[in-house]
């Protein structure tokens, strides 16, 4: 008869009437019989009491295959440059807004607005398209997020620059 030395135990997340206890090797067992959700935490307690589980009362639960490949093949999660692209980006746009004229100033702003309403509205057709149960939808609508908020901060301070200027002027 197989016995495991339990490292944590728990009810289970779907369906508390189940037990799970992840042994040494990090394999994770079920308990065969279902229980009374009334008393599994006195049976949790028991069981890292007892600090070993016959395996012939527990099955083994499937665990999802290991990841083979990173997230990103080609850069690594943080790289050598933990800041976000769009903060390097709002601070390119800030410099060439700093060394602008007026005229340019009010280019730039009037070019930011525009794209701003150009995502807006890729934003709100993405919403009314997508199907918001899977997650590749909703890491594509983060993306589009992502770039409408960083334009909206330029153009932002675009704004703030020209109304400034205006001002000065």
């Amino acid at each position: 008869m197989s016995i495991a030395i339990p490292q944590q135990v728990a009810a289970g997340k779907n369906d508390p009437s189940y037990i799970y206890a992840r042994i040494t090797n990090k394999n994770v067992y079920r308990l065969n019989t279902q229980c009374n959700p009334a008393q599994v935490a006195t049976l949790i307690a028991a069981i890292k009491e007892a600090g070993k589980i016959y395996l012939k009362h527990w099955t083994k639960v499937e665990k999802r295959a290991p990841r083979t490949a990173s997230l990103s093949p080609e850069r690594p999660l943080m790289g050598s440059d933990p800041i976000a692209p769009r903060f390097r980006i709002l601070d390119a746009f800030k410099l060439k807004c700093n060394a602008a004229t007026l005229e340019q100033l009010v280019e730039l702003l009037e070019t930011k607005r525009a794209k701003a309403v150009r995502y807006q509205a890729a934003l709100a057709a993405f919403d009314k398209t997508g199907d918001a149960s899977s997650d590749s939808w909703w890491e594509d609508r983060d993306r589009i997020q992502r770039v409408l908020d960083c334009v909206e901060a330029e153009r932002d301070y675009a704004q703030s620059l020209a109304v400034k200027e205006e001002f000065q002027v």
